[in-house]
């Protein structure tokens, strides 16, 4: 009976290991962090979930902010890249951001005292961050980067609030929208509106909008996304080859020549040259509820010091849905804990002793 014994010895074995690598596996979030890298586009999706996509729009992982939020809107990343992400509508009562280390961690809530709803977020040079909110009291927030509220801002509106903010590198002047047909500004240094920057109203409704470097300016324009030079005239228009309800979310590019824009229903993703016009690529991040935010890491943001351009991958202009993985990565998002690698350490224990069993069973046989 000495063979079929350690038999069932090393079955037992087998299974405690696999036991071990199954609640690893459900509660662990350590192995989920995948760091960012510069160009990964980051699409907020809907059910509290964000997308971390590479440049050609392949998944890397799903972060979740664990919100009850239907949409994740506008989302922007300080200097150490920390990614911080608005929630909103649906199932929460207020507008929302949470923020996330530069690796899918989820440190947690971020922020105090929203309205109705958040949707937009710009981060000055010394690392406030400042939301934008569409409904509600409509006020611009300010906040220091641990969170504390510093101030807020009774900015005018058109049709909806504060909805799409960006902060010029003076420190002082909020660009912003108000889904009319208007960019707006604010001096956040002595507290007074000033002039709006466009010098005709733009075609249609306007969402999201950065500033160029140059002093012009990117807007979402519902169905095109338009370019104001530095004096505030429409000088350029870019229309997505595909058929579209929406344009929404926009940033720039890291290598300060192209820009990402998206379709807020089809979920359809497009990148843009500047200065040509000309569409570079094109992919769909099927939305759980709706495409309401997109990011860059290492997006140009002028309130902030420019980073590095870094050639993205060569791409086309022809469609190329999102691959589907044969198992999707595993959802990150929870704070790491850091620690020992748990699962090494079981499976050498386990080892350890399987291997004590069976040297024991041999000096038994000897004797």
């Amino acid at each position: 009976m000495r063979g079929p014994a350690l038999a069932v010895m090393a079955a037992a074995a087998l299974a405690l290991t696999i036991g071990f690598v199954i609640a690893f596996n459900a509660t662990s979030t350590r192995a989920n962090h995948i760091p960012y890298v510069v160009g990964d586009v980051f699409a907020g999706v809907g059910n509290g979930e964000i997308r971390h996509l590479s440049p050609t729009g392949t998944l890397i992982e799903s972060l979740s902010t664990g919100s009850a939020c239907d949409e994740q809107l506008g989302m922007a990343f300080d200097t150490t890249g920390n990614l911080y992400a608005t929630s909103a509508f649906g199932g929460c009562a207020t507008g929302e951001v949470y923020k996330f280390d530069n690796q899918g961690g989820l440190i947690g809530a971020f922020g105090s005292g929203y309205s109705d709803s958040t949707e937009s977020i710009a981060i000055d040079a010394a690392g406030n961050v400042y939301v934008g909110q569409p409904d509600g009291t409509s006020d611009v927030l300010k906040f220091d980067s641990a969170g504390t509220p510093l101030d807020s801002f009774d900015v005018p509106t058109e049709d909806r609030g504060s909805d799409w903010i960006d902060l010029a590198s003076d420190q002082c002047t909020l660009f912003y929208t108000s889904e009319g047909v208007n960019v707006f500004r604010y001096d956040v240094c002595t507290d007074a509106p000033l002039a709006n920057f466009n010098v005709a109203p733009l075609p249609d409704t306007s969402y999201a909008l950065r500033i160029l470097p140059g002093g012009g300016v990117l807007v979402a324009n519902s169905s095109a996304v338009i370019r104001l030079d530095s004096s505030g005239n429409q000088v350029q228009t870019y229309t997505p080859s595909l058929p579209v309800s929406d344009i929404f979310a926009l940033n720039l590019d890291p290598d300060g020549t192209s820009f990402w824009t998206g379709d807020i229903s089809t979920g359809d993703v497009f990148k843009f040259d500047i200065a040509g016009g000309t569409e570079l690529l094109t992919f769909n991040v099927a939305p759980n509820v709706s495409l309401a935010g997109l990011a860059v890491y290492g997006e140009v943001t002028v309130a902030q010091p420019t980073p590095t351009p870094t050639p993205s991958p060569t791409a086309t202009a022809t469609p190329s849905p999102t691959p589907a993985p044969a198992a999707l990565p595993p959802t990150g998002g929870q704070p790491d804990g850091g620690g020992l690698p748990w699962l090494a350490v079981a499976a050498g224990v386990i080892a350890i002793a399987s291997g004590g069993l069976v040297l024991a069973y041999r000096a038994r046989r000897v004797r």
